[in-house]
């Protein structure tokens, strides 16, 4: 998939939410939250942030600008890549159950230190 497939593909994810959320609280969807998607994905990479989202099997489907640069993959496109290849398999072992229990549609908060498959630890807050 193209950087252009997955922004449409985004951008689909974020108005069926919308719709979901809106039938939920008995309103209507503006017909232009599909054209508004675009710039929802410049929003995400302006936050001071790291935002991922995975499907149920830990794949990536999408992530923010700064969740990339956390991980030095400036350039790079994680979608698709397993939560274990990116974090490595120490971090992700530090992780693992609350992203079992987030899958799970659980809340989960969680802060720790994890060490990165490059040697460098990270202080998570996690939500």
């Amino acid at each position: 998939m193209n950087e252009k497939e997955l922004l449409a593909e985004i951008s689909r994810l974020r108005i069926r939410i919308a719709e979901m959320e809106s039938l939920s609280a008995g309103a209507q969807v503006p017909g232009d939250l599909d054209s508004r998607g675009e710039g929802i994905l410049y929003l995400t990479d302006a936050l001071p942030v790291t935002i991922a989202y995975v499907d149920a099997k830990g794949h990536y489907i999408f992530n923010n600008r700064n969740y990339r640069e956390w991980f030095g993959l400036t350039g790079g496109n994680l979608y698709g890549k397993k939560i274990e290849d990116v974090l490595g398999r120490e971090a992700f072992e530090a992780v693992e159950p609350f992203v079992k229990e987030a899958l799970a549609g659980k809340t989960v908060n969680h802060e720790r230190q994890v060490l990165f498959k490059d040697g460098s630890i990270h202080h998570i807050s996690a939500s």
